[in-house]
């Protein structure tokens, strides 16, 4: 392997959403986001403006972040509605 190349790794399967399971109201939820391929992208300056994103969605989307990291190749968001209209793939479209 070069060195300036990065290492594949296998492919994660998306997580579908719940059928019938309305993502609305005041539930709690555990976000996890990765960067493409998992590479070590969100550090210094970037990961300070993804932390400025999650933030500002959690204000925008009316949920109370309960708690979030951004690690080097993901992002974790503990994320709680505070309103009955409060929809949670709002706040993970307002992240991006």
């Amino acid at each position: 392997m070069v060195e300036h190349e990065v290492p594949r790794i296998k492919r994660w399967r998306n997580t579908p959403r719940l059928k019938g399971f309305s993502y609305d109201g005041d539930h709690a939820y555990h976000i996890v986001s990765n960067t493409n391929e998992h590479r070590a992208l969100l550090v210094g300056e970037l990961a300070d403006v993804v932390a400025r994103s999650v933030l500002d969605a959690a204000r925008k989307t009316k949920h109370q972040l309960l708690a979030y990291v951004v690690m080097p190749n993901h992002v974790h968001a503990l994320v709680q509605g505070e309103e009955p209209d409060t929809d949670v793939v709002e706040f993970v479209a307002a992240c991006k």
